[in-house]
Formats: structure tokens, C-alpha cells, sequence
């Protein structure tokens, strides 16, 4: 569960941030973290009754849609970068392989044969680009491919 703070705190944060004066900060932060407006209900019977108004008929309010909200405090981290331009890149998930080196070892094993016969890793990485997966240039599989084949035999 993650930390929340009070939208007061969070407008005093902003304004330490940003240098906004506190109507700017109000402001941003309502528009980043807009609140929802209490829901209004009728309760004809009165049994649910902290507050009446007579504006429209009988009518209760919740007592703690009156009270501060309260704003996720890495969300509002999160806006305060993206703000002030100071996000940084999230760091990799453990254990998310992202490189496709499992899918190219099958075509570095074909590529094998075709330099023992005398091609050079490079041409016969081309042989190979369109079983390549991935989204890259036909010249960034070929490179991809031609580097793990020297990472495997060694040979460039």
C-alpha cells in the first residue's frame, strides 16, 4: 500500500518544488488530482442524518466528504517530475528478459554452418535477418545476429 499525504500537505510540497505561489499550487494540484464532488443523497426517512438542508428537500451529506482529502504520494511525485522535467527512466523489472538472444541462438546455429563453409559471420548473419524477430532494420538484426554469433564461437 502506498503513502498518502493530505491535499493540504500536497499543496505544500508543490509550492517547495515549484516556487508556484499557494492559489498556483491549488490550482495545478486540482487539475493533476481533481476531486470528486460529494455524492448527494436522499434519505427520506432522516435515519442517516449528520447534516440537513432544507435547499431542494431533506438531504444528507456525508461528514467526511467535508473533511481533506488525501493524495497517493508517489502519484504526486510522479506529476511533480513530469512537471519540473526530472523524470528518470524506471529501472528494469527483475527478471524481464528483454533481449532476444533466446530466439536468435537457433539462427546462430544455422549461421554456423554457412561460415565453416566459408562465409564471413557478417554475410551470413544477412542469410538470416528475415527469421529474425523483432521490429528492427534488416542492418540492426544482421548486427544482432552477427554479434551473439561472436559472443558463442568467438570468431567476428
Amino acid at each position: 500500500m502506498s503513502d498518502r499525504i493530505s491535499r493540504t500537505q500536497a499543496i505544500t510540497r508543490v509550492m517547495l518544488a515549484t516556487k508556484l505561489t499557494r492559489a498556483d499550487a491549488e490550482e495545478w494540484l486540482d487539475d493533476a488530482f481533481p476531486i470528486e464532488p460529494p455524492q448527494l443523497t436522499r434519505d427520506p426517512a432522516g435515519i442517516r442524518d449528520p447534516l440537513r438542508f432544507y435547499a431542494g428537500g431533506l438531504t444528507y451529506v456525508d461528514i467526511e466528504a467535508g473533511q481533506d482529502s488525501d493524495v497517493d504520494l508517489e502519484s504526486l511525485e510522479e506529476a511533480l517530475a513530469d512537471l519540473l522535467g526530472t523524470r528518470t527512466a524506471q529501472p528494469r523489472k527483475a527478471g524481464k528478459d528483454r533481449s532476444f538472444e533466446k530466439d536468435d541462438k537457433p539462427l546462430v546455429e544455422q549461421m554456423r554452418s554457412h561460415v565453416q563453409g566459408g562465409l564471413t559471420p557478417s554475410a551470413a548473419a544477412l542469410l538470416f535477418v528475415d527469421e529474425a524477430v523483432g521490429g528492427g532494420s534488416a542492418e540492426s538484426k544482421q548486427r544482432r545476429l552477427q554479434r551473439l554469433y561472436s559472443k558463442i564461437y568467438g570468431e567476428t
